[in-house]
């Protein structure tokens, strides 16, 4: 099965492991407890907690023996793998998990709630939630939320909430808001981070019609089967 983990950009880890960019690697130290020692230690879909996670290395999606896999609360470790894919960002894996046919939920991934819930989830994940809900999700993310409501979604991510919502979405994302809402997507001019705020119902800025920005952080519609 597939298993993923970070490590640092020189591809080592705790204690100076050093992970290869391809082909198989084994733990030296290997111990079959159900404790975060001894072994390779990676996320199964679902798992939520990946305990050192390098948000600025690499990412690794690895393949695993299933029945050598030993769980432990919010990850699993294992005593050898073959590391399939380098990424430099989670967005790159997520993509990559997804065209292989293991669209997860990895890391924290869909999470959905009710009235006045709230929602979280993690890289690439989809959170919902309800009228006066908050929806929160993380880079490529999409976030739904009901009337009232607030989305949140990270870089490259999708953000949509219902008349009266604020939705917001970081570099290179999309926003959505119903009727009286508010839109906000993140940007950078070239010497520092900016926020473009839209308030449909003026400036031509119509409800429910996904928008991201163009030139000078000025919104634009996104056209319906285009992401980009």
């Amino acid at each position: 099965m597939i298993i993923i983990r970070s490590c640092r950009k020189d591809m080592t880890s705790y204690g100076g492991f050093v992970w290869p960019e391809s082909g198989p690697v084994e733990a030296t130290d290997w111990d079959p407890t159900p404790q975060c020692i001894g072994g390779l230690h990676g996320l199964q879909p679902g798992d939520n907690d990946p305990g050192t996670w390098y948000e600025d290395g690499k990412y690794l999606a690895l393949e695993v023996e299933s029945t050598s896999i030993v769980e432990i609360d919010g990850k699993c470790k294992f005593p050898r793998a073959k590391v399939l894919y380098v990424a430099d960002d989670m967005c790159d894996l997520s993509t990559w998990l997804a065209a292989h046919g293991d669209p997860g939920p990895w890391y924290r991934g869909r999470s959905v709630s009710g009235y006045y819930g709230r929602s979280v989830s993690g890289y690439c994940g989809r959170s919902e939630s309800g009228n006066y809900g908050r929806s929160e999700s993380g880079d490529c993310g999409h976030s739904v939320s009901g009337y009232c409501s607030r989305s949140e979604s990270g870089k490259y991510g999708r953000s949509e909430s219902g008349d009266y919502g604020h939705s917001v979405s970081g570099y290179r994302g999309h926003s959505v808001s119903g009727e009286k809402g508010i839109i906000e997507i993140s940007w950078w001019d070239g010497t520092r981070r900016r926020i473009a705020i839209g308030y449909i119902g003026e400036d031509g800025l119509e409800p429910n019609v996904a928008y991201k920005l163009g030139a000078e952080g000025r919104f634009v519609a996104v056209e319906k089967g285009n992401n980009q």
